[in-house]
């Protein structure tokens, strides 16, 4: 199951979706299934089962992942 913050759910038009994971697939393959460009990817925030996740991490099946944007401000 992937859920999407508010900010990244205009993308997609949806907030909450599943995500059917191929053997030996990373969050960065995910994120490409997703139409991310390189650029979007230095961006985003992924969270794996409630941790913070690496482009190279491992996805299994129910896996919770949520994306979400890297803000700033001042």
């Amino acid at each position: 199951e992937v859920e999407l913050a508010a900010n990244l759910k205009m993308t997609l038009n949806k907030r909450v979706f599943n995500y059917k994971v191929e053997e030996g697939s990373s969050v960065e393959d995910l994120l490409d299934s997703l139409n991310y460009s390189e650029m979007d990817k230095k961006y985003i925030l992924v969270s794996k089962n409630g941790k913070m996740a690496k482009l190279t991490d491992e996805l299994k099946d129910k896996d919770k992942i949520f994306l979400s944007v890297l803000v700033g401000g001042g």
